[in-house]
């Protein structure tokens, strides 16, 4: 309800709403996030369930959304992107999730100007 409550608000006000799911620990292998305390980790098959159930609504719903799992299991940069105590993001690690955000901003922008062009031939 409170994200069909922002959707609508955003179309109200005619704003773009854009959703980031950003992964739960238990989504990552153990060798990305480094040391941890948590002892269970969610099997590679189903570490994509909760994002795809969340998607999938948000799909549903035409929301614009952008899930970083993905963009953290394949950063291949030499600087850690999770401290090695409490799976917050470092400096790196922030760099990764904005550049994801900027890159699906720009791409929303791009199918805009598109479909505003398409609309006026």
């Amino acid at each position: 309800k409170v994200i069909e409550g922002m959707k609508t608000l955003a179309d109200k006000n005619g704003q773009k709403l854009l959703i980031v799911i950003i992964p739960w620990e238990l989504q990552f292998p153990r060798d990305i996030t480094q040391r941890s305390q948590v002892n269970f980790f969610a099997a590679r098959t189903n570490r994509h369930y909760m994002g795809d159930r969340l998607g999938a609504f948000l799909k549903n719903n035409s929301i614009e959304y952008i899930d970083l799992l993905d963009t953290f299991e394949n950063y291949r940069g030499r600087r850690q992107i999770f401290y090695p105590q409490d799976r917050h993001w470092t400096p790196e690690g922030n760099k990764v999730a904005a550049r994801a955000v900027a890159e699906k901003i720009a791409s929303s922008i791009m199918k805009a100007k598109q479909h505003a062009a398409s609309e006026k031939e």
